[in-house]
């Protein structure tokens, strides 16, 4: 008796969609590590070469150390390396002290590199620095963050703006390209590019510098108590 091409083509899907079941206990992680997913419905694409799957509503998946969670996960890929999120997204690494939240993540789990589209926000509570913008690039293994459009800083006192940023997470670095202007102590600084150490205070700036400095007053029982004014640099580098 011949088997209909149907239900030939129903024997070969079964295994690929028992193994899709098993998914959400755990997936090999290039050769290492394990993820896993859930979500209130998954739909799956299981022709190869082009293996999809995507997951709605409470959608929820770990990688690595980072756990995201959005409104749709779609995974796709040779081993599901790659994760597209979307929809109230947030993503945290709590052994790193990073959260993100975004409205349209990618996540690539062989480079560890993130992509958020759309108005993000990244908080490294290690460093206790905020970073917004409307694109961003965190690389987990190099420790870097790359940002554009619409960048801002704050940590502590301080808070900057630029077209672009470099963030150095381990020397807790800023780079600052692009209409740079830095904020410290009521104190300002514009420049065309501005390097920040958050951890010295040391600043660099270069290209079209100008600044206002507020003059602090002595305590008092000091030898001289100037008043408060203000101080303009123009210079082509400087480092205050």
């Amino acid at each position: 008796m011949r088997s209909s091409p149907l239900l030939a083509a129903r024997v070969r899907v079964l295994p690929r969609l028992l193994a899709l079941a098993l998914l959400p206990c755990a997936v090999p992680a290039f050769g290492a590590d394990t993820f896993r997913f859930s979500a209130d419905k998954m739909e799956s694409v299981i022709a190869e070469g082009r293996e999809r799957a995507l997951l709605s509503g409470n959608a929820r998946l770990s990688a690595d150390d980072l756990t995201i969670s959005a409104d749709v996960i779609e995974l796709s890929g040779k081993d599901w390396r790659w994760a597209r999120c979307s929809g109230k997204v947030t993503a945290s690494d709590e052994s790193q002290g990073i959260r993100l939240t975004t409205e349209v993540l990618v996540y690539d789990r062989q480079t560890r590199v993130s992509r958020l589209e759309g108005e993000s926000v990244l908080e490294d509570s290690k460093n206790r620095v905020v970073l917004k913008a409307y694109w961003m690039e965190h690389d987990d293994r190099r420790k870097t963050v790359t940002a554009r459009v619409g960048v801002r800083v704050f940590k502590d006192r301080t808070s900057a703006r630029a077209a672009s940023l470099t963030y150095r997470r381990n020397d807790q670095t800023l780079e600052l390209t692009g209409s740079a202007r830095v904020l410290r102590d009521g104190d300002e600084y514009k420049a065309e590019r501005i390097v920040l150490n958050l951890e010295t205070d040391e600043i660099v700036l270069s290209g079209g510098v100008s600044g206002t400095v507020i003059k602090k007053k002595e305590p008092e029982g000091g030898a001289s108590r100037p008043e408060s004014g203000t101080e303009s640099t123009d210079q082509g580098g400087t480092s205050p």
